[in-house]
Formats: structure tokens, sequence, C-alpha cells
């Protein structure tokens, strides 16, 4: 439905344009001059030099429809004027334009014609009109009677007027006027056309340009204009040249609606049907060509040809529709104009409807919104391919951006990390906060910024350096309520400090009531979605960072490291594992773990003495830490048990990593004997069911137990 709506929309203009142009067109006057017209016709060839007596004549009171038979059809017309000698300057009319061949002849003189017209000849002595044949009675006023004698070979409408000549021009005038007036529109909007394809380098406007040039060439032909052009004047001298545009202005809009609808890639079906049109057209070219004497004969294969596509283009334009193909609502409204137009001119000229302001200029005006509406769909379409292009930079600059954002976390953590490891500080949150500020502070545009969070305890804040030297420190205790309100709608949103922006970034943790990364934007701060993903990712890091700082601060506080391998003991790294648990579940970022065991670790130390079993327990432990990422944590779970904690980890990639690093694993020599051991292992990975650390170790025991009683020496998971 909301397609339709589009197009009704759009008709709305359309409609107000045809208001416009209804407007401006010239009222069509008849002529008001007494006449008196009879026609004949017989297929007898002693016919085709003279007429029929005149009792065999019918009168003619409108437009006369004269039928084609045989090779050449002859029809005669005789035309008494009863005030012809009053008339000041009096001319015989006749239309339309394109007739084959008029001879006049004046009262009863049948061998020599006062005047002969033909379809492809043109003299500029005549009078010159574009939409009819003109005859001079100036000299032949004291004639009784007119023959007029028609060369036909095509059934055509045939009118004769007898006008004054002043008169007569004047609406003339007007009409050429209005219609060489919306020719020039076409031939402009061609123009404009060609610039945008210079720029573009698009198919589709190449297609329209040289589509609508034809078809301009077309209507000036018809219309009797090209004659008026010496340069051109030779496409109207024969039957061949003058259908030759139609052929193209067809496989040129073939090209057009392809491209322009994509139909290749959208309806492969439907584009192979018009390929058959894209072969047919150029075949009947080479026909015309080759054959060019005898053209007239094909005229009606060229209007086959035409007809029998106009059905593969309503399916296309109803198959596109449904589709939500955009073009195709600028395809169906010039499509469904112009076809409209051009039923009713022939319903026109099959005496179906009176002459009004849309029987006479339809099919042109209609060629004029058909040609509008194309170049505001054409110009739709090139910043709909924009949109597409600037979607498709800005996703590879989302992702170069991500992918840049990672590399940076990843290296501030690290860094983090071993600051951590390497000092004695118990609380490193300021080091932290200050870190993370220093390292993206150009990249977003910030002045400063803070964390600020409520647990059960109450508010907690921790600033950067300015801040905490009391730069808009103010911020906080005025706003808090606001910050509060922000953190819990977990969607960015800017408040205002007394001399400057600030960005509230809402940060989801379990254990707190609400939390949120106060930043302070600078006046270099872009404020995109883009830099808005960046800044909920550097919140959630910052504050994820501080969580596992003070995680491992009350650690290092218990002091419970195991001496004799270096590792956190069991209710250190127990803490360790609950802290991880306790961060929101994410399925691509779980948390795994490694049971690890030595395998008849007893009878290592009755065959060597326990200074040796302690050499495999060292030997391990740091073999695995040199080996760990430093996310990681490893810890002594007692005696020869161990556990490695594994956060960011799935199954596959923790199994690839500790099966690497026990490939490492080798002997160790004592006192001038080679002991060799080996462990088994039991991996375990976090799932949405996992609900507590027992639940973690049960199945990570399981798998232990596993590679236990398939033979030892291997690693087994749940």
């Amino acid at each position: 439905m909301k397609i339709f709506a589009q197009i009704l929309l759009y008709l709305i203009p359309i409609i107000f344009v045809l208001w416009v142009l209804k407007l401006l067109a010239p009222e069509y006057k008849s002529s008001e001059i007494e006449q008196n017209i009879k026609y004949s016709y017989h297929s007898d060839i002693k016919y085709q030099k003279t007429p029929a007596l005149l009792d065999q004549f019918v009168d003619v009171t409108d437009a006369t429809l004269i039928q084609h038979q045989g090779d050449v059809s002859y029809h005669w017309f005789v035309i008494q004027i009863p005030k012809l000698k009053d008339i000041d300057h009096p001319i015989l009319v006749i239309a339309p334009f394109v007739i084959n061949e008029i001879k006049v002849f004046k009262d009863d003189e049948l061998k020599k014609p006062i005047a002969i017209h033909k379809r492809f000849d043109f003299n500029s002595d005549n009078f010159a009109s574009n939409q009819n044949k003109i005859i001079d009675l100036i000299e032949h006023k004291n004639a009784s009677h007119f023959y007029i004698q028609v060369k036909e070979l095509r059934n055509v409408n045939i009118e004769i007027q007898t006008w004054e000549l002043t008169e007569f021009l004047s609406q003339d005038l007007r009409t050429n006027s209005f219609f060489s007036a919306i020719l020039f529109g076409i031939f402009l909007i061609i123009i404009i056309n060609i610039f945008f394809y210079i720029n573009s380098k698009d198919r589709a406007y190449l297609y329209y340009i040289l589509y609508h040039s034809f078809v301009l060439i077309l209507i000036f032909n018809m219309s009797g204009l090209l004659n008026h052009y010496p340069s051109l004047s030779w496409i109207a001298g024969n039957y061949a040249t003058a259908i030759m545009p139609l052929i193209l202005s067809s496989f040129f809009f073939a090209c057009f609606v392809r491209s322009f609808l994509n139909t290749k890639h959208l309806t492969p079906k439907l584009d192979k049907a018009i390929s058959v049109y894209l072969v047919a057209y150029p075949i009947t070219l080479l026909i015309i060509i080759l054959l060019f004497n005898d053209a007239i004969k094909y005229y009606s294969l060229v209007n086959l040809i035409g007809l029998s596509s106009v059905p593969l283009y309503l399916i296309i334009m109803a198959v596109h529709l449904k589709l939500k193909n955009r073009p195709a609502i600028f395809f169906t409204l010039s499509f469904s104009i112009l076809l409209t137009l051009t039923v009713v001119r022939f319903l026109y000229i099959w005496d179906f409807l009176p002459q009004t302001f849309i029987t006479q200029f339809g099919v042109i005006v209609g060629v004029f919104l058909e040609t509008l509406i194309f170049s505001i769909g054409l110009a739709d379409r090139m910043v709909q391919l924009q949109r597409q292009r600037d979607s498709a930079e800005l996703a590879k600059a989302k992702t170069d951006f991500a992918y840049n954002l990672e590399k940076g976390f990843n290296k501030l953590l690290s860094k983090i990390n071993t600051h951590i490891h390497q000092t004695d500080e118990v609380d490193h949150q300021q080091y932290i906060v200050d870190t993370f500020f220093n390292e993206f502070k150009d990249s977003i545009g910030i002045h400063s910024n803070a964390i600020i969070y409520k647990t059960a305890s109450g508010i907690k804040t921790i600033y950067d350096s300015r801040h905490k030297s009391g730069y808009h420190f103010d911020i906080l205790e005025a706003n808090i309520k606001q910050i509060a309100f922000i953190a819990k709608t977990n969607e960015p949103n800017k408040i205002r400090g007394h001399r400057s922006q600030f960005m509230v970034v809402p940060v989801k943790v379990r254990e707190h009531e609400w939390s949120a990364c106060l930043i302070e934007l600078s006046s270099e701060f872009n404020d995109r979605q883009a830099v808005r993903n960046f800044m909920q990712s550097y919140a959630h890091e910052l504050i994820h960072c501080l969580l596992n700082a003070e995680s491992l601060s009350k650690i290092k506080t218990k002091a419970e490291i195991d001496k004799l391998t270096g590792l956190y003991n069991r209710g250190a790294i127990e803490a360790f594992i609950e802290h991880e648990l306790n961060k929101p579940y994410d399925a691509n970022k779980p948390l795994s773990i490694a049971f690890i065991d030595f395998d008849d670790f007893k009878l290592i130390n009755d065959q060597y003495g326990h200074q040796a079993g302690d050499l495999c327990l060292e030997y391990l432990a740091k073999t695995f830490r040199e080996k760990l990422p430093s996310i990681a944590q490893m810890g002594r779970y007692g005696g020869d048990e161990f556990i490695v904690v594994l956060p960011n980890h799935s199954q596959p990639i923790a199994l690839n990593l500790i099966n690497k690093i026990k490939n490492k694993l080798s002997v160790i020599e004592h006192d001038g004997k080679i002991i060799n051991f080996s462990i088994s292992i039991g991996i375990a990975t976090q799932n949405n069911q996992t609900k507590s650390l027992n639940t973690i170790f049960e199945a990570a025991d399981k798998a232990l137990y596993d590679s236990k009683n398939s033979g030892k020496n291997n690693i087994s998971v749940a």
C-alpha cells in the first residue's frame, strides 16, 4: 500500500502540470466558412485518374476515414465553396500532414492540377503548417468547385476545411507556439540529462538520452517540423528513413527499462523477454536498410513488434511494483500516462471522442510528462545509489573504526593488566580511569570523564585527574537525578553544564542498580552514530576494567597467592570466577575454565621424592603462565590440581589454546634423573544455563574424569 500511496503523491504535481498546460494551450477553433464536400471511392482502375460521376459521391460533414485497399488507393473529394469570391485570401486546409499525396483540380480541368502535395516533398514557397497541408486558392476564386484526389497507402482520417489565410495562420501560430514550447521543454530536459550522464557515467542516463532523442526526431517528423530544418529534412525524405527513429526509440526504450528497473538482477525471466525485443528491433532495422525502397511494406511489422511489447511492459510494471522497486513508481507513472493519452488520441481519430485539449495535444504532452518523470526518476535513482554507496562506505568506516577500536582496547587492556600485576598497589582505579581518558580523548573529542554508579551501599564516583582537581566537579552534584534517569534508560544522552556539554553513557552491570560514564564534550566532538557507538564501547570497557581491578584488589588484599607456584590459591581463583560469572552473559564471548590434574602424581613423589614433585608443579605453573593470554588467570586448586580461567573464550578456542600449551610440556631433570609426567584436563564453558560457580565446576570436573577414564594424558570437554 505504501508504494501506491507514493504513486498518488507523485500524481498531484503531474495533474497540476496538465492543468497549467491546458490553461496555456490555445482553444481549437473550426473554420466558419460554408462549404459542401462530397466523397467517392471505387476500386476500379478507371477511377485512378478521373473521378466518378457526381451522383455517385456522398455528402461529407466531418472527418472521413479512407480505407486503403490493394497496392494504392485513390480517393476523390469534390468541394464547393458558395462564397469563395467574398473571402479575402481563401485556402484549403487538409489534415493530417502525413498524407502520402494530394492533387487539387479546379472545376473539371482534371488534366492539370493546380496544386500537388506529397508527404516527402517540401516546397518552401508553399505555406507551411505543422499539422496540415495548405493549398492557396487566391488565384482560383472564380472556380465553382474543386476536385481533390488523395493517394494513400494506409487507412487514415482525412479532414478538409476552407479558411481565410490570416485567420488560419493566427490560430496555427498559437498552436505551433504551444507545440514548439513543449518540444523545446523535452529538448532542454535531454540536454540537462546529458550533463548528468557525463558526471555519473550511468548507462540508464545514456539510454534515456538516446531514447528521447529519437522520440523527439520522430515527433518532429510526424508533425512536419523536420522539413523546416534542411540538415535534418533528409530523414523525412522517404518511408525508410522516417521509420528508423521509431525502431531506434523502441530499441533504446527497452535498453532503458532494463537498466532503470535493474531487471537483470530483480526479474531475470522478464529480462530475457526484453532481450527478445533487443534482438527483434535491430533485425527489423536491418531489413529496412536492405529493402530501402520497399520500407512501406514493413510498417505493419514494426507496429506489430511495438504493440506486442506493451503487455510485457505492463507485466514488468506490476511485478516491480510488487517487489517495491522504487524506480517502478516513476516507470508506472510515465508509461501509464503516455499509454493512456495515446489510447485517447486513437479514440479521437476513430471518432469515439470529440476534439479537446487532451485529444489534440495529449500524445505530445504525454511524451513531455514521460520525459520529465523519467528524468526525476533517474535523479531519484542517483540519490538512492549515492545513499547505498554512502551506506556501504559508512559500514566500511564503522568496520574499520570498530577494528581499530578493538585493537586499541586490546593494547590498552594488556597495558593495564601488566601494570596491575607488576605493581604492589592495591587500588588501581585512578590509574585505569586516567589511562582510558588519555588513550581516547583525541579519538572522540572529550575534555574529561568520570564513572558514577549506584549499588546497595550507595553512589560511588571515580573521576579522572582533571575532574578530581575540581574541574566541572559540580556537574555531578547538580544533575545526579537526571544522570540516574538517563542511566536507567540505557540510551546515551546529553546534559548541559555551566560552560560545556556532557554525554551520559549508560552501562549495564549486574550488581549495580545503575551505572554510567559521564563524558565532557569538546568543541571537536562529532555527534555521529558511529561516535556514540564508540563511546558506548568506551564506557563499557572502562567500567568493566574497573570492576576487574576491584576484584583483583580484593584478591590481593586477601594475600591468597600460592607460595610454591606463584598462582592464585583456591579462594582467590574461585573469587575471580565468581566475578566473571556476575558479568552479563554474552554467547559470543563466554567464560571457559579448565581443570588440570597430574596423572599418578603420588608415584612421582614416591619414586623421585617430594622435591621432584614440587619441581613438576612449578614447571607446569610457569609454562602455562608464560603461554596464557593476559586476560586469563590460573590458580592452584589444591595438591596437584590447577584451574585455568579463560574469559571471552568459546569452547573450541579454549580447547585449542589449552592443547597447544599442553604440547609445550616436556620432561624435567632432577638429581641427574629424567622425570616423565603427564596431565589430564577437563574443559567446561559457560552457557545461558550456568547459574553459579558450582554449575561450571561440576561440568569441568566431569570432563576431567572422562579424560582419566579414557586412558589419561587427554583433554575432554563438557
